[in-house]
């Protein structure tokens, strides 16, 4: 609802990589990264994108198969990263949907193919898309999430976080 700033700093896409990895921690077993370690330098804000690289992680690690690969490169103006699953892609949820707004809001797209899903995105700040009712960002909001399966109150844990909510986890009404 255009009511997420994003502060943007100047970073090596090794240093968002090494954050998201350490956002994912317990699966660093089931996770390989190829990532140059200097020279792909990005304007973004680092813990929202770190945040969204991890949650894409992650959900490949428990939903994609045994092996995950991350492979990043850069050509100059752009940045692409691709994951790629052993065992194939997990389907797409409200993750997801989110996860990609924050990278289009950084003015990079999120796209999946059977090969994998890859993330292009420029090395230059672009100018963030506003409606024109935008909304001055209000202090952080706390959310009760009240469901019985525990992958999906996951699921929506870490996407309203990815939004900026504070979110805790009840799985039936009398702990809610």
């Amino acid at each position: 609802r255009g009511q997420l700033q994003l502060h943007r700093e100047r970073i090596e896409l090794s240093r968002i990589v090494d954050r998201a990895l350490e956002l994912s921690a317990g699966f660093e077993d089931k996770i390989q990264v190829t990532v140059p370690r200097a020279g792909a330098t990005l304007i973004v804000d680092v813990e929202r994108l770190a945040k969204a690289i991890s949650h894409l992680l992650v959900d490949a690690a428990e939903h994609g198969g045994s092996r995950v690969s991350l492979d990043a490169s850069s050509t100059g103006d752009r940045v692409g990263i691709t994951r790629r699953c052993e065992d194939g892609l997990p389907v797409e949820g409200i993750g997801h949907a989110i996860t990609r707004t924050l990278i289009e809001m950084h003015g990079g797209t999120l796209t999946m193919a059977s090969s994998g899903l890859t993330i292009d995105l420029p090395t230059d700040a672009p100018a963030i898309v506003r409606p024109a009712d935008h909304v001055p960002q209000r202090a952080r909001k706390r959310i009760l999430v009240v469901e019985d399966n525990d992958d999906t109150a996951r699921s929506l844990k870490t996407a309203l976080e990815l939004i900026g909510y504070e979110v805790a986890i009840a799985h039936d009404g009398p702990v809610a």
